[in-house]
């Protein structure tokens, strides 16, 4: 139920027993960061004139004292867990401000570094501020992280991090570069966008690795005899064509370079590509792998399979359409969004329940773009 004394208040997104946030829309200004007290029962998360010019409220029982004398504001004074939850709600809705509000008090900064280290977006680019943003997603340069690893207790990063997309390491140097993927060495979701190279160790090593974005080149150009097999705990594997120095591309392959020289993923599940491979060896050998529950093709429009193609009559296929800037999903993903896996899961259930034709295997519907093409 909307409170009247909140104007264009919506309903609560989150409610606890004693606890209900409110959101409501207005060109308000910020004047500070932080906690000021508000009449009866109500705490500012955060006082601004943000993006999406949201101002959340936290609306307290009354019964619940809390405050101090209401001309006193140094009496102030908030359970530690409800604190927390202030200060965790306003950098989930306004991660812009989490650096600021790293600095209010240890505990705070105690707080907010998972948060803000949950995800990370890095690049070696010297031209990037350090507030610099993508969708959201704060961008860590390189010399910014190995400075972070070098002024933190062993394990800072190991701790926080659970997703790393890196890209354009050209300007780095490779051991810094390799330096922040051993420092991350327990993610379970890895993005490297990146010219194809071996596989450097310190990804080989993590092996809590459950989602991997890679070139298909790199995959190439790694030991095919090591002993144990890679990821042991990877599921979704999406693969980047790349061109070898031949100039073929990594599609044009026979069956012994997709499965002999690649490693082996013991629980691999979900496979992408995101280009639609024209090689028929290579599609038959993705096609007969039945540990696969899904299997994409990210495509700018829709596919028309020929006659022969396997994947015809394969309720696990599907083509996706790709995203304008796949690093946008792929974040999207790690931060527990909706990413083309989800798209396409869901697509397969609604395949599989009868509310999409069994023969249907484009999505978005290809009468919703603009051409087609035949594979």
């Amino acid at each position: 139920m909307e409170d009247p004394r909140l104007p264009h208040c919506r309903t609560p997104t989150v409610n606890h027993t004693s606890l209900k946030l409110y959101h409501f829309t207005g060109p308000l200004t910020l004047l500070r960061a932080g906690l000021i007290r508000f009449p009866k029962a109500y705490v500012f998360l955060v006082k601004g004139k943000c993006s999406p010019q949201y101002l959340s409220i936290l609306q307290v029982e009354p019964s619940r004292e809390i405050y101090g004398p209401y001309d006193s504001l140094a009496n102030a004074k908030l359970p530690p867990d409800l604190e927390r939850l202030i200060f965790e709600t306003a950098a989930r809705l306004h991660p812009t401000i989490i650096p600021k509000l790293l600095l209010v008090a240890w505990r705070v900064k105690n707080w907010l570094e998972p948060v803000l280290y949950r995800v990370l977006f890095v690049t070696s680019s010297q031209i990037l501020h350090p507030m610099h943003q993508f969708n959201g997603f704060h961008v860590f340069n390189v010399d910014i992280l190995i400075k972070a690893i070098d002024t933190n207790p062993p394990g800072f990063l190991r701790r926080l991090v659970r997703s790393v997309l890196i890209e354009d390491t050209t300007r780095s140097k490779p051991f810094e570069v390799q330096s922040v993927l051993a420092a991350c060495g327990d993610a379970t979701s890895v993005c490297m966008d990146f010219a194809p190279g071996p596989l450097l160790p310190e990804v080989a090593a993590m092996r809590s690795l459950c989602r991997l974005r890679i070139s298909a080149g790199t995959l190439l150009a790694t030991d095919s005899h090591i002993a144990r097999p890679l990821f042991p705990h990877l599921t979704h594997l999406e693969l980047l064509e790349a061109y070898l120095p031949n100039n073929r591309s990594s599609w044009a392959l026979d069956a012994d370079d997709v499965y002999i020289k690649l490693p082996r993923f013991p629980n691999l599940t979900h496979v992408a590509f995101n280009t639609a491979p024209h090689n028929a060896v290579f599609v038959k050998t993705v096609h007969d792998d039945r540990r696969l529950r899904c299997i994409v093709f990210l495509v700018s429009r829709p596919v028309v399979l020929g006659a022969a193609s396997p994947f015809l009559h394969d309720r696990r296929f599907i083509c996706v359409q790709q995203d304008p800037d796949p690093r946008a999903d792929w974040l999207r993903g790690a931060d527990g969004g909706e990413d083309f896996w989800k798209r396409a899961e869901a697509f397969i259930e609604a395949r599989h329940k009868g509310s999409i034709d069994p023969s249907e295997y484009n999505t978005p519907h290809p009468n919703l773009w603009d051409s087609v093409y035949t594979i």
